[in-house]
């Protein structure tokens, strides 16, 4: 038992639910980092013991998914140049913001997405009808890697400074051979969550890193 960890998370925190015995465990489907910045600092403004929080999200904040009738698509705005800046921000804020009640702030690194797998996915769900940004996909994903390449050293940065271990988990979908980056999103059941393999990988690794972590916070 984790007995000073809380965990907010988006849809891909759904995984550690029911694994990992901790404080708690959020998860809010699309959830934004704002938003689960709220929901932390609502739940524990008033717990007085040591805690330590994770953050694991950015995949909404960064994408853009829009809705009409018989119409769902998610893409990445490439006309938005200041993704990476506003991410960063949003990022800073979340952490003075949980550090003003005494929090230790841990930010997991942001695994990508598939827009094709993920879009695909959803029309064969009949969830929309028609795809208007399928032949951008591929400007869109490098776009996104390009993104979250620079903003998962920042990730690790902040962690760093904060003197908490970060946990990567970006790089079981995340690979480097040399200078090239290449992504295993076939361990992306549908282009967003991690298949059961995955799942099972990033619970035992996170176990480790919330080892260490509460060690660090009671030293």
């Amino acid at each position: 038992m984790f007995n000073h960890t809380y965990f907010f998370s988006s849809s891909r925190g759904k995984c550690f639910k029911e694994h990992i015995r901790c404080k708690e465990i959020f998860v809010k489907p699309g959830a934004k980092l704002e938003e689960l910045a709220n929901f932390a600092y609502q739940r524990l403004h008033a717990v007085q013991q040591p805690k330590i929080v994770y953050i694991m999200a950015g995949i909404p904040d960064i994408c853009t998914k829009t809705k009409a009738p018989a119409y769902e698509e998610s893409f990445y705005d490439l006309d938005d140049n200041d993704k990476l800046l506003t991410m960063k921000n949003i990022l800073s804020q979340t952490r003075t913001k949980l550090e003003s009640i005494n929090c230790k702030v841990v930010f997991v690194t942001i695994t990508t997405m598939s827009f094709h797998d993920w879009n695909l996915h959803r029309l064969k769900c009949h969830k929309t009808s028609k795809l208007l940004y399928l032949t951008q996909y591929v400007d869109m994903q490098n776009q996104l890697n390009s993104v979250l390449h620079q903003l998962n050293k920042f990730i690790t940065a902040s962690n760093e400074d904060n003197d908490v271990v970060t946990p990567f988990l970006h790089t079981y979908v995340h690979k480097i051979m040399g200078e090239r980056h290449y992504y295993s999103y076939s361990k992306l059941v549908d282009g967003v969550h991690p298949s059961a393999a995955l799942a099972e990988k990033w619970r035992k690794y996170l176990k480790r890193i919330m080892k260490i972590n509460e060690r660090l916070l009671m030293e």
